[in-house]
């Protein structure tokens, strides 16, 4: 949006004393368009960068700024003095030669057969920048082609697993991941544990030159079976290296521990961070070369859902990270009000918010006999209007854990709406975990379990802060893991 036109005082009048009226770039270029012909200059367009242009070179007053738009002098612009004319058509000249030798950036891209993004980054990476307008010089581009800036770019296209696979005629991924394994494709990104692996394009069109590699048993072999899967050593070699990670992590007092899947051929690593722990990035950096390329390919995972349940949890015990909400309610509809509400600090346990609440209806007897809690208790409670900024208080800054958050924040969601009030922050989906859906992961079952808490605010927020604890260290059924699908190295 152009600036308005604005009227500056005292402090902004000119030599004469006459105050100077400031305009925008856009409503400057059509004054001085209009001026110039009724000068007789017909067919003459002049842009904001001609403006612009003007105006560096000292041609055109700068009379102000309005929400960071720059104003001009709008009598200057209504009126152009000869020299102001002068230097307003040579930028209008200037403007029209660059134009005639330069490129849209859909017309760049179009030539050099890319995407416009995808020129744009290439170009840039090359040394070459865009000019007036954003345009690109047209022989500056031609040249960037003649010397294979556009090929470069296509090889450095990047490919995931399943495009990498189709580019290599293979009907499955896991090949791709013997490859990646055996140290014949590298990554171009990603190739550390916390982002998605990607391939360059000219680097998989190379190894289809490859060979040494029998692709056509590959892309014929039936599932379950691949021939590359030795391809970078004997399997029992990566099975020995895993259970030597275990062992250093268990020698330096970490409770870890390993699993293999035969279905995914994938070994799984997990450990803790409390007892000194180390991050997944830690061990990473320290792996031999054949298990840092595994985790790469994807056949060793350090941290599955369980051990990332627990760094996780061990991450919200820190002093002012996280807190652990719960309520009390009317009962389980979406018209559910709050009956009480309590906050405990997730690394100290401290209380932060106690208190019952008003809801403003009756609490159905069915609702009562859940928490104990009746309208005698809460008559003198105070209202939603009056605790909902004492919760918001509470929280703010941290992390929201609740048992089943998604009841918690829609009771609290509605009953402030309810009543008119805007919770804010207090609801956003970003800030809540839920530690039902964490404590399911934890204990390897999808099974919605029960909290288990005497069923008041605050001590079922103490209770669950102490669920999260027990979140922070290895579940015991991890010890009895049986059988060959998913045996265990516990050194």
């Amino acid at each position: 949006m152009d600036a308005p036109l604005v009227t500056w005082l005292d402090d902004d009048r000119d030599d004469h004393g006459q105050e100077q009226r400031g305009i925008g770039a856009r409503r400057a270029a059509e004054r001085l368009g209009l001026a110039l012909r009724l000068a007789g200059e017909y067919g003459v367009t002049v842009h904001r960068v001609d403006v612009e242009v003007v105006a560096e070179a000292g041609l055109l007053a700068r009379v102000g700024e309005w929400r960071g738009h720059v104003l001009y002098d709008e009598a200057a612009c209504e009126e152009p003095d000869s020299e102001l004319a002068v230097g307003l058509r040579e930028a209008i000249t200037q403007r029209q030669v660059w134009t005639a030798a330069s490129l849209t950036p859909r017309e760049a891209a179009d030539l050099a057969e890319l995407r416009p993004t995808e020129f744009e980054g290439a170009a840039r990476a090359d040394g070459i920048e865009p000019g007036l307008l954003g345009r690109w010089e047209k022989a500056a581009v031609e040249t960037w082609l003649a010397g294979g800036g556009a090929d470069r770019a296509r090889a450095a296209r990047p490919l995931g697993w399943r495009q990498t696979a189709q580019r290599l005629r293979l009907r499955r991924e896991r090949e791709v991941e013997h490859l990646v394994e055996a140290g014949l494709l590298a990554p171009v990104d990603g190739g550390d544990v916390d982002r998605p692996v990607r391939f360059a394009s000219g680097d998989v069109d190379f190894l289809l030159g490859n060979a040494g590699l029998d692709w056509a048993a590959a892309r014929n072999s039936r599932r379950g079976f691949s021939p590359w899967r030795e391809l970078a050593g004997p399997a029992g070699e990566r099975d020995r290296l895993v259970a030597e990670l275990v062992a250093r992590l268990r020698a330096d007092g970490v409770d870890a521990w390993a699993r293999w899947s035969e279905t995914a051929d994938r070994w799984t690593v997990d450990w803790p961070r409390t007892g000194g722990g180390p991050t997944r990035g830690e061990v990473a950096a320290a792996l031999p070369t054949r298990l840092a390329r595994a985790v790469v390919a994807r056949r060793l995972v350090l941290l599955g859902p369980v051990g990332e349940t627990m760094h996780w949890a061990w991450r919200m015990l820190h002093p002012g990270t996280a807190v652990v909400v719960d309520t009390e309610t009317t009962g389980l509809d979406y018209e559910a009000r709050a009956v009480e509400v309590a906050v405990v600090d997730a690394a100290t346990g401290a209380t932060l918010l106690d208190t019952l609440v008003h809801p403003g209806v009756p609490i159905p007897r069915q609702a009562q006999r859940v928490h104990g809690i009746t309208d005698t208790m809460t008559a003198g409670a105070p209202t939603w209007e009056r605790v909902l900024p004492e919760l918001q208080a509470a929280v703010a800054g941290r992390q929201v854990l609740a048992y089943n958050e998604e009841f918690d924040r829609r009771v609290l969601r509605n009953h402030s709406r309810a009543l008119g009030l805007e919770p804010g922050r207090l609801v956003a989906p970003d800030t809540w975990t839920c530690l039902m859906a964490a404590r399911s992961r934890w204990l390897g079952t999808s099974t919605r379990l029960r909290a288990g808490g005497p069923h008041r605010a605050l001590g079922d927020a103490l209770h669950e802060r102490g669920l999260l604890a027990e979140m922070t260290r290895r579940p015991e059924w991890t010890r009895d893991l049986t059988g060959r699908a998913v045996p265990a190295i516990d050194v």
